[in-house]
């Protein structure tokens, strides 16, 4: 018997599949393999981790990248020049985000694109970086303010009767919000400092319009002469002239405005009697009697009128202007200077003068520079200003100062008293103290550690007047004294305290190398005195001061051998 064995012979489908799954398991056992390591031939911001797990990467980057994020960036701002700049990551809290750096080159994936980077290795990649917003911002928003270039818009002058543009600028500053992504995208790239961008802010004002209104309204008003009618009388005003006149606005557009004053000037050069001036009232105290000469109205021309006409010449062709003449109103007017309150004396006191004539004319001369003074609630009175320049053509002479422990002359010795007078009316009337020094030696004729020198741009007295009222300063020498008085309306209670000196510095003799050197045996000791006030109003605390004044010793004074004159 002949057997015969049976042979199934497998389909092509059948093959294909068998292939397949074996080529399934490779591609499978292919990405288990890889799934743990970080594909070859990768780095990530400049660092090699190449063949590394996760962690190993994350050790990695610690190493070599955490160094830059614990130490301050340096930066620039484009186009803006600048001081050096840094960024402090520990401010702003930079920080790599690992998660995001490393997830997607390690684990197990099927993705084709996933395993062929394995098998022909890695690029280059970035860190991922975060930050705290607000803190990142807060810094970049100061380094802003710090680079910031203002931009400046363009403006209209005049050399002669020429105009002339300043072109305008653009301002320019740091962009914070692009700057944020810029950082976080580029820390870690190379030491050069970081390019931040900026933002610019285009002039509100530009070049093109101020040239435009140059060359169509400006330029063509003031080719030829413009003719003023006012009143009954006609001014004509020359190309310089008018131009002096212009006051260039912009509102929306550029505007022509005149200068009242200056318009005003050239009426009264041209016609000094054609306008009447308006006059203010005039408070005066003489002896003990207080006046108010009224105010008066007077005409001006109205000066928005003006500019409105002169606007249109160019336009109108017409070249000759007829002023609107209004009433000018006085600053202070006889029913406001009344309300003022100047009616009584509110303090005074009085400071016996010495014998010397010179110092006394000072006196005099000084107190009637002062006297009639008007302070306006709110106002600041100034010794060194009411008295104006120390000049002999003003009326002062040289007397004696104290100037470094020895006596000497000065143009205008002697007006400390005054010092010490004005001083003294405001202080005791409740103003308050701006300024005042007290002298650095005590003399018998001032109240001890209540008076003050004087000596121009360097001691100064000073008070403000902080009642509702004015005051006025009257002064006057009379009867061997320099008086001067503070007229107003009583407004604060003040009690002056003064107390016995204390602290005794003996006197000694001293030499004096100064050229004008003059010999004394007068001495006076040193001493210390406490001073204040208590200031109430209507019966509630304002104020309640004390302070001590040092005062230094008088010493004898000698003087070094002079040869004698042939």
């Amino acid at each position: 018997m002949k057997i015969i064995a049976s042979v199934k012979t497998w389909s092509r489908p059948a093959i294909a599949g068998v292939i397949g799954a074996i080529l399934l398991v490779f591609y499978v056992g292919l990405a288990l393999a890889f799934s743990g390591q970080i594909p070859s031939g990768t780095t990530i911001s400049g660092v090699n981790v190449a063949g590394m797990s996760q962690d190993q990467a994350r050790g990695a980057l610690e190493k070599e990248l955490g160094p830059q994020l614990a130490t301050p960036r340096a930066i620039v701002v484009k186009d803006i020049e600048h001081d050096p700049l840094t960024i402090d990551p520990t401010v702003a809290k930079i920080a790599i985000d690992y998660d995001a750096t490393l997830s997607d080159l390690t684990g197990f994936s099927l993705n084709p694109v996933h395993l062929w980077r394995h098998i022909v290795g890695g690029s280059a990649m970035d860190a991922q970086l975060t930050a705290d917003k607000k803190s990142l911002d807060e810094q970049l928003t100061a380094l802003a303010g710090q680079v910031e270039r203002a931009g400046e818009d363009a403006s209209i002058t005049f050399e002669g009767s020429t105009p002339v543009v300043k072109a305008s600028s653009n301002a320019r500053k740091l962009d914070v919000s692009k700057s944020r992504a810029v950082l976080l995208q580029s820390w870690f790239f190379g030491k050069e400092p970081l390019t931040l961008p900026s933002v610019e802010r285009p002039a509100h004002i530009t070049t093109k319009e101020a040239q435009e209104f140059v060359d169509n309204t400006l330029t063509p008003l003031l080719a030829q002469p413009v003719s003023v009618d006012v009143k009954e009388k006609h001014i004509e005003l020359n190309p310089e002239q008018l131009a002096d006149l212009l006051v260039i606005e912009h509102k929306k557009h550029f505007l022509i405005n005149v200068n009242p004053e200056k318009l005003r000037s050239q009426v009264d050069t041209a016609h000094p009697d054609l306008l009447t001036h308006a006059k203010d009232a005039v408070i005066s105290i003489k002896n003990t009697d207080v006046s108010i000469a009224p105010s008066q109205e007077g005409e001006q021309i109205d000066a928005d009128d003006f500019a409105h006409k002169l606007s249109h010449v160019v336009e109108t062709k017409n070249r000759t202007i007829t002023a609107k003449i209004d009433v000018s109103q006085p600053t202070l007017t006889t029913k406001a200077a009344e309300e003022l309150g100047i009616k009584e004396v509110v303090s005074e006191i009085s400071t016996p003068i010495t014998s010397d004539s010179v110092r006394t004319k000072n006196l005099i001369v000084g107190s009637q520079y002062v006297s009639n003074t008007l302070v306006k609630p709110g106002e600041t009175f100034d010794l060194q200003t009411a008295l104006g320049p120390l000049e002999e053509s003003r009326g002062f002479r040289a007397s004696g100062v104290f100037v470094n422990g020895f006596s000497s002359k000065a143009l205008g010795g002697g007006l400390s008293q005054l010092a010490t007078n004005v001083f003294n009316v405001g202080y005791r009337a409740g103003l308050e103290d701006l300024a005042h020094t007290p002298h650095s030696v005590y003399y018998d004729r001032y109240p001890m550690g209540l008076e003050s020198t004087i000596w121009y741009d360097k001691i100064f007295v000073k008070w403000k007047n902080t009642t509702p009222y004015g005051v006025m300063i009257q002064s006057f020498v009379s009867g061997g004294k320099l008086t001067t008085k503070l007229w107003s309306t009583k407004h604060f209670n003040v009690e002056v305290h003064q107390g016995q000196p204390y602290g005794y510095v003996k006197a000694e003799t001293k030499e004096n190398p100064a050229p004008d050197c003059s010999p004394s045996s007068y001495t006076k000791d040193g001493f210390s005195v406490d001073v204040g006030r208590t200031v109430t109003l209507q019966g509630k605390p304002v104020e309640d001061s004390r302070h001590t004044v040092h005062y230094d010793p008088i010493h004898a004074v000698t003087c070094p051998h002079k040869e004698p004159h042939e």
